[in-house]
This record gives C-alpha cells, sequence and structure tokens, in this order.
C-alpha cells in the first residue's frame, strides 16, 4: 500500500503489490485548462463533475500539425557539409594511426626476432611515410577516388541524414521521378501543378497540330454558317408562298360568294314576273 492505495498485503493476489501509474490513461496534455476558469464557470458543481471535466480537457492531442510538420522537417532536413567533411578526414587519422602502429609493431618483431637494432625503420621514416600515406588519402578525397560514407559512424545525426538522402535517390530513380518533382502535386489541381511545373516550350509538331485545329475549327463554322443562312432563306421562302396562297384562297371565296349572290336575285325576279 502506498498514499492509502492498493493492497494492505500482496498475500493471495499472485503480485508483488507494487503500484504504478496507469500508463493507458491520457490524461497528461499540452492544453490544459485550469482549475480556475473552470470553477468559474461552474462554480457550486462537486468536484467529481470537475474532475472529469479536466480530463476531457487535459487529453493528449497526439500527432498534432506542429508533431507533423516538425517530424517532416527532421526527416527532409539537409546534412552538413562541413561536419562531414570533418568527420572523413578523423576517418583518415585513424587510418593514419593504424598505419603507424603497424611500423612500429614490425620494428619491435624485427628487434625480438633477429636481435638486431639496425634492422626496421626509425621514427622519422616513419612520421615522414604516415605524412605521405596521409597526403596521399587527402588528395583521393577530394578528387572523389576515396569513398568513405560507409565508414561513418551511425550515431551522427548528419551522417544518417546522408545516408537518408541517397535512399531517397534511389527510390526516386527506380521510379523515374526527376529532381525538381513537389511531393503532393499529383493530388492537387492541374492548375496548381501547372504552376509548380516548369513551362513546356512548344515543338514543330505541336506547332503544327495547333494550326491544323485552328483551320479546321476555322472550316466547321463556316459550314456552321452557310447552314443557318440557307435554313433562313429557306424560311423566309416558305413564308412568301403561305401568304400568296392565302390571297388566292380569299379571292376564290369572294367570287364564289358573289355569284350565290347574283344567281338568287335571279330567281326572285322570275318569280314577280310570273
Amino acid at each position: 500500500m502506498y498514499n492509502g492505495i492498493g493492497l494492505q498485503t500482496a498475500r493471495g493476489t499472485g503480485t508483488n503489490g507494487y503500484v504504478q501509474a496507469n500508463l493507458s490513461n491520457l490524461l497528461l496534455s499540452k492544453v490544459c485548462c485550469s482549475e480556475s476558469i473552470i470553477f468559474k464557470i461552474y462554480g457550486n458543481l462537486s468536484s467529481f463533475i470537475t474532475s472529469y471535466i479536466l480530463s476531457l480537457q487535459k487529453r493528449v492531442d497526439y500527432n498534432s500539425e506542429a508533431d507533423l510538420k516538425r517530424a517532416e522537417a527532421e526527416i527532409n532536413r539537409a546534412p552538413n557539409e562541413e561536419l562531414l567533411q570533418h568527420q572523413r578526414k578523423r576517418v583518415i587519422e585513424m587510418k593514419c594511426a593504424e598505419f603507424e602502429m603497424l611500423m612500429e609493431e614490425k620494428v619491435i618483431d624485427c628487434l625480438l626476432i633477429y636481435e638486431i637494432e639496425d634492422n626496421g625503420f626509425d621514427d622519422d621514416e616513419i612520421q615522414t611515410k604516415v605524412s605521405d600515406y596521409r597526403k596521399l588519402l587527402l588528395s583521393q578525397l577530394e578528387s572523389g577516388e576515396l569513398n568513405l560514407d560507409n565508414e561513418l559512424s551511425t550515431k551522427d545525426s548528419h551522417a544518417r541524414a546522408k545516408a537518408a538522402v541517397q535512399i531517397r535517390d534511389r527510390m526516386r530513380g527506380a521510379l523515374g521521378l526527376k529532381k525538381d518533382y513537389v511531393p503532393g502535386s499529383s493530388m492537387q489541381a492541374d492548375v496548381v501543378g501547372g504552376a509548380l511545373a516548369e513551362p513546356q516550350v512548344p515543338t514543330e509538331k505541336e506547332a503544327l497540330l495547333d494550326n491544323l485545329k485552328q483551320e479546321l475549327n476555322k472550316n466547321k463554322q463556316k459550314k456552321k454558317d452557310s447552314k443557318t443562312r440557307s435554313k433562313k432563306v429557306s424560311t423566309k421562302r416558305k413564308r412568301k408562298y403561305s401568304t400568296s396562297s392565302s390571297s388566292s384562297s380569299s379571292d376564290s371565296e369572294s367570287d364564289s360568294d358573289s355569284s350565290d349572290s347574283s344567281s338568287e336575285d335571279e330567281k326572285e325576279q322570275r318569280k314577280k314576273r310570273k
């Protein structure tokens, strides 16, 4: 038992009686609401309700935007070439020290085996050979013949960043992506992608195709205009024919009416004569 929490004895529980915090309870957070504000708002509520509200306000916002941006910046951080060059020179110095130790061991072996002081190398000769070896390695490093990136310590953050850049370059080459590719541009609209991409210079074939398309569009427009004109002319002719036919029919009707009236008059005159 600790601070009034836990069992008085661990006998029969199958445990050692050790009390520890519940790590699965997500109450600690970056966004915290003070108790004074809670009491000002809710006043006379019980401690249970206030603690419950505090627990709701104190939940951890995992994978927030700031965390994601920080992780992305850490992943995409470029390594410092000056520090990497310093680490490479340290590797060269280690190689020179190993070379010097090998030469000194050879001198000791010669003295022990042959018991002759003249065999082996002097200290001055060892230093000159080591300096020559150092100059050779540095010249190869500057020319690019010597690659020491694989021998750098993985504990260095810049070495890890350099390895991550090489892995991304290999993946980009395998997928056929260009160096100017913007991550996420494929998921954006065409307007944004066009603005992000470099302007393309049209070739001769593309220019010829554009000219042909423009000519075809012009011909289609001319045909449409001619069709509309012919339709207008035909409608005008139909209207004229309809008006002329209506006038002729009205004339014929008037003639028939006049003939009928004259026949009736003649009949009446005959009746009177009788």
